[in-house]
């Protein structure tokens, strides 16, 4: 959401990324296999996935400013063979497997937090690849990875750069039961478990969303549940929406965004 109303937007398996106005006209449309994942950045552009493609685009036009081969960035780090674990070794070459890496975040960091993130630069790119446990931070420049971690959560969405120098990671724990928020500083390794999901019954095996808004508190979004919860001071619950559909099951909810009370512009008037 812009702060002229309009929205950018993209569908699970869909074929193409829009942005229609307050009223609902399309502004621009650009296809191809994007990722339902956007993320604004410093500039008021977009960062998003197009198949194995960082995407950066104009939000004003739609134009495509530039994309990072993810392929690319492997070949730049030799020396990163953690990038290979989805492959499939024969004697003279090796195959990949299905979905070998499944990327669903690029993530910019933004200029305000930067100076919590000595190692790093404005603007360098936190990735989340699902299908090896996978979270690296990349200059947009020369494709090096700069940081790194595998392991310390399972089939992970949406890494956040927080506020205190740690990344937050949305725990998906696949076949766990329970998901989970960690939060995990870059420099030692140190990791916390934020919200844990078997004291809040939060599970959803995939999908979902975390954001750090400017109250301090944590908007969780449980898509498999159809549920959206805030944990505030101590651990208390102190927002809940359930997106009822019958007595025994919910609709899917996809993302919850806290948006700031004065994040909007005056929305234009709409023709009838």
């Amino acid at each position: 959401a812009l702060p002229d109303g309009s929205v950018i937007f993209a569908m699970d398996n869909g074929n193409s990324i829009r942005r229609i106005d307050f009223c609902g006209r399309p502004i621009w449309t650009r296809s191809g296999g994007y990722h339902h994942a956007i993320t604004i950045a410093d500039d008021g552009n977009i960062w998003t996935l197009r198949e194995l493609l960082l995407s950066n685009i104009n939000a004003r036009t739609g134009e495509t400013l530039r994309e990072i081969d993810l392929g690319t960035i492997m070949l730049s780090n030799p020396g990163l063979v953690v990038l290979g674990l989805r492959q499939v070794d024969r004697l003279r070459k090796s195959d990949w497997a299905e979905e070998f890496w499944l990327p669903n975040v690029v993530d910019p960091l933004p200029a305000d937090l930067a100076g919590f993130y000595p190692d790093f630069e404005a603007g360098d790119l936190l990735i989340s690849l699902r299908s090896i446990n996978l979270l690296s931070v990349v200059s947009p420049n020369s494709g090096k990875i700069k940081w790194w971690r595998v392991g310390g959560w399972r089939r992970q969405h949406d890494p956040d750069w927080g506020p205190a120098g740690r990344v937050l990671v949305y725990d998906n724990n696949m076949h766990r039961n329970f998901s989970r928020i960690v939060a995990i500083d870059p420099k030692t390794f140190a990791q916390e478990i934020l919200v844990d999901g078997e004291a809040y019954d939060f599970y959803s095996a995939i999908r979902g969303k975390v954001q750090h808004h400017s109250g301090g508190a944590l908007l969780v979004t449980v898509p498999q549940q159809g549920r959206v919860f805030e944990i505030g001071d101590h651990g208390r619950v102190t927002f809940e929406l359930e997106s009822s559909f019958s007595a025994e099951a919910n609709f899917t909810v996809s993302e919850a965004i806290f948006l700031a009370e004065n994040y909007f512009d005056e929305f234009p008037d709409c023709p009838r």
